[in-house]
Parts: structure tokens; sequence; C-alpha cells
């Protein structure tokens, strides 16, 4: 079960301009949905915010029946990245508006031991295409074995600054944690070895050279421990 509990979902006419957002006090949290529908203003406003925070994800269409759902919410440095499922309308659409579909849900803050990030980033999964990947080989390995994973970032357009490729790993549902990174021009592979003791998640992230804006993650991968027979 994930660490969130939904407190609204559906979609709003208009857009957002703010987008997708994590709030830490009540006054954060009303700022955020101030662009939804006004309801929204007091189911935010009843969380206990010394316990709690909330995460709200946002992303406007082009008419009002698309809705989207949280899949992952995880703390890659100084972002809140939230990553989701968007479902299509069944049909033809009710409406040609521009509307913002939205999911709000509340965490508890022993998810993410201490300061909670000012900022949040959405993936959406609409379009197949993600423009950092993560591959690993092999999936299935002996404990301690080593595991070769191979992460990969496209930008549109093209750029040739450096940036920082970063991987990071979960064990059994725990915190995220970076494991790995380097520094790179984006030119050839950038392989990394781990060597996993136990059933692990990994995945890649992209950021500026210096560390401090995160232009992409990729997807989990998960990389099985091999058992004896």
């Amino acid at each position: 079960m994930p660490p969130w509990k939904v407190l609204a979902w559906g979609n709003s006419p208009g857009s957002c301009s703010h987008g997708t957002f994590v709030a830490r006090t009540s006054a954060e949290a009303a700022e955020g949905v101030a662009c939804l529908h006004s309801s929204l203003a007091r189911v935010v406003r009843s969380v206990d915010y010394r316990r709690f925070f909330v995460v709200g994800a946002l992303n406007g269409y082009g008419d009002r029946d698309w809705q989207i759902e949280i899949t992952d919410i995880w703390r890659p440095r100084g972002i809140v990245a939230v990553d989701a499922h968007v479902i299509a309308p069944p049909g033809r659409p009710l409406s040609n508006r521009i509307a913002t579909a939205y999911q709000v849900v509340r965490l508890p803050r022993s998810a993410f031991p201490g300061a909670i990030p000012p900022r949040a980033e959405l993936a959406v999964d609409r379009f197949p295409f993600r423009i950092a990947t993560l591959d690993a080989r092999p999936l299935v390995v002996g404990r301690g074995r080593p595991v070769t994973l191979e992460p990969y970032y496209s930008s549109h357009p093209p750029r040739f600054a450096r940036f920082e490729m970063a991987v990071y790993a979960r064990s059994a549902g725990g915190n995220w944690r970076r494991v790995a990174h380097r520094v790179t021009d984006g030119h050839g592979d950038t392989p990394f070895e781990v060597r996993p003791r136990a059933p692990t998640d990994y995945r890649a992230t992209a950021s500026s050279a210096d560390g401090t804006n995160l232009l992409a993650w990729s997807a989990p991968v998960h990389v099985a421990i091999a058992t004896r027979r």
C-alpha cells in the first residue's frame, strides 16, 4: 500500500499556472489548490501539518475528462518528484475547454525524514517516451554479484551542456538513496556498476551539472536476487 492517503481527485475548469505542488503548511496547501474547486481549500486546511504534508499532482488538458493518479512520490535531493498515471476519457470528450486534472494526497512527514523540500516536479506516463531511462543487466543476479546500470537522458531541443547523471536505490520499500553519480556531457555511455545484496529498485536522474536543477528521472527498474535450490 502506498504511504499516502487521497484527499481529493478530479478535474477543474481552466489551467493552473503553478502546476504540481508540495505543501508543508495549511497556507501553502490553500495556495496550491486555489486554482481548483473552492471546496478543496477546506479539505487541505483540515490536515494536521505537524504530522503530515500534502502533495498535489496537477496537469492541464484540452478537455475535462482526463484523470490523473499518483503512482510514486520520492525525494531526489532537494525536490519532491511525483510520478503519475494519466487516465484517458472513454469515448469522445465531453468538452473541448482547457481543464486541469488533479489528485491531492496526504503523506506522513516520517516518509521523508528531515526537511520536506519546498518544490515538486511531475512526470506523467501519457506518452511512452521518457527523456530519462534506465536499463539494468542482468535483472536477476546472485547476492553481491555485479549489475550494470545504463542510464540515458535526452533533451529536446538537444543540449550539449554538461549535466549530472545519478542513480538511486531502494530496498524493501525504504527511502530512495543516491548510490552513484557522475557529471557527463551526454556523449557515449555512462554505465554504473552496483552489487545488490537484496532485491532492489533503481532509478536514474538527470540534473544540471551543479546538481541544483532536476531535469528528468526514469521509471524504476527492479533487480531480483536469485535463490539457490
